[in-house]
């Protein structure tokens, strides 16, 4: 492994890492309020007729799982980048923490997601991936 590669990925795999951590616990919240019937789905707005079904605790209870499960892959992809393996799961990843839609916590992903993406685009980086 590359020293200055090795160097230049510390810093956005463990902003990945720290995303991916804040996004499982926020899933973990989500998911137990849902099951316990205080979780709101998409939330009390008014919604149009025959949408409600996006209020249920079904839908809260399955946006959360896929928070969980968005929270996981990125954190496996943050250890890939970590290790210089795998560069195109970690552009997934890396462009995955910034979609609001799929992940719950799109403030620190932005930032994060783009600081990779840079990182990730350097001939450098590119030359020590395995893969």
């Amino acid at each position: 492994m590359s020293q200055e590669a090795g160097g230049a990925v510390r810093g956005p795999a463990v902003g990945l890492k720290v995303y991916a951590v804040i996004g499982l616990l926020l899933g973990a919240f989500s998911l137990a309020m849902n099951v316990l019937g205080t979780g709101t789905g998409f939330g009390s707005q008014d919604l149009p007729a025959g949408m409600d079904i996006l209020n249920s605790p079904a839908i809260g209870i399955s946006m959360s799982l896929v928070y969980i499960a968005v929270s996981v892959f990125i954190w496996v992809g943050a250890g890939k980048m970590a290790e210089l393996e795998s560069h195109s799961m970690v552009m997934v990843v890396s462009i995955l923490s910034m979609v609001p839609c799929v992940s719950p916590c799109c403030l620190l992903g932005l930032p994060v997601g783009i600081w990779a993406l840079v990182v990730l685009n350097t001939p450098e980086v590119k030359q020590a991936f395995r893969s």
